[in-house]
């Protein structure tokens, strides 16, 4: 079993004002980073779970076109949780990379049922 703990959710949106002022305003989540018309914005709940916001200019070309949402969650190592998941058959659509800017090493692979989800290993 791989060693995860669900960290939020990425909400893939067409248009970032309206999807940021509803998250902030209408559900009560604080903005971390990211603000109105950005390509990315992050939002957290009390309890420490984000939600993240990405419009189609700040998404990776691995997205298929019916992606929306996202399952995120953090592991002390993404080599090893990626390891024993593979043990499910599962379809790695991204290698471990690491993303310096946010210190964080990632990679991303699909649940039996096509959704995606991404690995996120704290490199800081």
């Amino acid at each position: 079993m791989a060693d995860l703990k669900l960290q939020g959710m990425r909400l893939l949106i067409n248009e970032s004002d309206d999807s940021f002022r509803f998250y902030r305003d209408a559900i009560g989540l604080s903005a971390q980073s990211g603000r109105e018309g950005e390509e990315f914005a992050r939002l957290i709940d009390g309890s420490g779970i984000n939600v993240e916001l990405v419009t189609p200019q700040g998404q990776s070309s691995q997205y298929h076109g019916a992606d929306r949402p996202m399952l995120l969650f953090t592991t002390p190592n993404v080599h090893d949780a990626l390891r024993a998941l593979r043990e499910w058959n599962v379809e790695v659509v991204q290698e471990p990379v690491d993303i310096t800017p946010l210190g964080m090493r990632i990679a991303r692979l699909r649940d039996p049922a096509g959704n995606l989800i991404e690995l996120r290993q704290n490199l800081l």
